[in-house]
This record gives structure tokens, C-alpha cells and sequence, in this order.
């Protein structure tokens, strides 16, 4: 009689190998390192991707998934069975406090380590919108990131089972400020390019004629990265996004004293639509942060979509059922 190896042993047991085998939380990064040695003028910039960086609660051994397609299979069912239970409660968060160790240089990396270790640890997708980058040659632009990182690909035969996500988002000012203007007349008139005298004026004071701006029609960059996310991810029903802002930008953004204000045409959106998604809750909040010797977290807006589940009427967007409850908080950040 031969000697009983890991197939050949009850699943029941296997799996408690596995556990075993679970290596810390990873935040994996969606683009390599830069190379330290090249010289950074004739460097090659790093692409920019929707994602930024991946959280999941587990990750096993390389190793073990090149075995077999057997044991990669099932190593896979265990970190999706993590990602959708509740690992405040097991086992697994006891291993995860400490091990989630913050890149101190990175502002995001910090809040990161900090938020996931005060939730459920769900899986989590760091992005930045409208935000600036170095260049090449010095200077700062705004890429285009409208294309999923080939990590997140690699990751989805896990993550397009996930059905609780988190969201991180690090917008720019340009987001902030709203929708781009353009004016309401595209071919300037002469009275606009000219100085008048105001009538009436006694101190013969002058104005000028300012054209009518109005919104573009162009899309909004972070309803765009999050829908092209949730097109791969078809099991999220429960999301929770949370948008970023550092104390130094609330206090220095040019921004009305409602921060969200020119932003409120996304926050009463469908977060997706036109899919017929059933969700079961939808929670955005805005958050200050403050990275200093007492850093701390300010979600100065908080909104909350609880979803009833069944066969109801389709609402704005697609989805399927109907809102019960919906709570908006406000906080002053002083």
C-alpha cells in the first residue's frame, strides 16, 4: 500500500494544508519598479494604467500553483472562499496584523496599510484620475490611463468572483473642479474682446464682457475607470469608494467651500449603468487625509445606497430592484 500524498487525501484536509500554507496580504503593484541605474533622462517612462495598485487579503506560494492544475484550482476557490467571507473573524486576520507593511515615501501605500487593517480586508483597487506625472525629460503631464494593467488581468480568474470591493481613489485638481468648460459661443464676438465703459459710472471705471461658459459633454474620468473595472468584475454587488484628498490640497485647492459641490453631478449618478446589475449597497465617501506624525483619516461626505434585493423596477442606469434607504452625512474638516 503506498504512502497517501496531498491528492490523495480528503479535500477537507487538503484545504487545511492550505490554510497553512497562506502567505501575509499583498499589495501588488500594477507597473514594475523603476530601474535605479538608468539614467533617468533617457529612462523609459513607466505605463500608466487605470489601476494603481491591487490589494488581496491572501496569497499563496508560487510554488504551489505551478504543482498542478489540480491543486492550482483549488488553491484559487480558497483565496476567492477569503475574499468573500469576513476575515476580521478568522484566523487569517490574526496572521495580517503587522504584515501589511506601508512604503513610507508613498501617501497612498500608507492609507492603504492603515484602511484595510481597520475593515473587513476586502479586496481592494488603488486608482488615480486626472492626476499628474514626471516626464521624461522634467516637466509634469496628465496621461491617459484608459487600459487595465496586465496584472489585473492575471489576477481575474480570483477577482471576477469577488463580490465585496473596495475602491481607493487619488483624484487631481482638474477632477475636483468639475466637468471642463468651454464657451456657450465658439466664435468670439467683438463686443466681448473689447474694453465699455459702464454706464452710469461717474469714475469712469471699465469692464470687460466675459463669454458664457458651459460643461462639455465629456465623459467623466473616474465613472469611465470605474465602469471599465466593474465590466470585468460581473459578482460585485456590494462596492465601496472611497475618494481621496490630502489635508494640504483642502486647505490649497481652489474649491468651493462644499469640496464636493462641482463633483455632485458623479455622486448622484448610477456608480454603473445599462448592465442590470443587482446591488445590494453602494457606499461613496470623501475623505481628507493628513499624513503627519498623527495621521488621521476625515470623511467629510459620506453617501449610502442600500438596495432591495429581488425583481423590482429598472431604475436609472439599469439596475434592477429599488433604493430603501439612502443616508448622506456631511463633515466640516477643520
Amino acid at each position: 500500500m503506498s504512502p497517501p500524498n496531498l491528492l490523495s487525501i480528503p479535500r477537507e484536509l487538503r484545504d487545511e494544508i492550505y490554510h497553512l500554507l497562506l502567505l501575509p496580504p499583498q499589495m501588488i503593484p500594477s507597473t514594475a519598479p523603476k530601474n535605479r541605474h538608468s539614467s533617468h533622462h533617457f529612462a523609459k517612462p513607466p505605463p500608466n494604467y487605470i489601476d494603481k495598485t491591487i490589494f488581496l487579503p491572501a496569497q499563496f506560494p508560487i510554488y504551489l500553483l505551478h504543482v498542478c492544475q489540480q491543486i492550482r484550482a483549488e488553491c484559487t476557490q480558497t483565496l476567492i472562499d477569503i475574499a468573500n467571507s469576513s476575515p476580521k473573524q478568522s484566523r487569517l486576520r490574526k496572521q495580517c496584523e503587522g504584515l501589511v507593511e506601508p512604503d513610507p515615501s508613498s501617501a497612498s501605500s500608507m492609507y492603504e496599510a492603515k484602511k484595510l487593517l481597520e475593515t473587513d480586508m476586502w479586496p481592494q483597487i488603488t486608482m488615480d484620475v486626472l492626476q499628474h506625472v514626471h516626464a521624461s525629460f522634467g516637466g509634469m503631464h496628465v496621461p491617459e490611463r484608459t487600459s487595465l494593467s496586465p496584472t489585473f488581468l492575471s489576477l481575474l480568474p480570483i477577482m471576477q468572483h469577488v463580490r465585496q470591493l473596495q475602491f481607493a481613489i487619488w483624484p487631481g485638481w482638474a477632477w475636483w473642479n468639475g466637468p471642463p468648460k468651454k464657451r456657450a459661443d465658439p466664435v468670439p464676438s467683438l463686443r466681448s474682446l473689447r474694453f465699455h465703459r459702464v454706464s452710469g459710472s461717474p469714475d469712469q471705471t471699465y469692464e470687460t464682457t466675459r463669454p458664457a461658459l458651459v460643461e462639455t459633454s465629456q465623459p467623466d474620468q473616474l465613472a469611465t475607470a470605474l465602469e471599465k473595472v466593474l465590466a470585468r468584475l460581473p459578482c460585485v454587488d456590494d462596492v465601496s469608494i472611497d475618494v481621496l484628498m490630502h489635508m494640504y490640497n483642502y486647505s490649497n485647492f481652489d474649491l468651493p467651500d462644499k469640496k464636493w459641490e462641482r463633483v455632485q453631478g458623479w455622486l448622484d449618478k448610477p456608480v454603473e449603468k445599462g448592465t442590470g446589475r443587482r446591488w445590494k449597497r453602494v457606499r461613496r465617501q470623501m475623505v481628507a487625509v493628513n499624513f503627519s506624525a498623527s495621521w488621521w483619516l476625515i470623511p467629510f461626505y459620506k453617501k449610502t445606497e442600500v438596495w432591495e434585493d429581488g425583481d423590482g423596477e429598472v431604475q436609472e442606469g439599469g439596475k434592477k430592484g429599488r433604493i430603501v434607504h439612502v443616508v448622506e452625512e456631511m463633515t466640516e474638516v477643520g
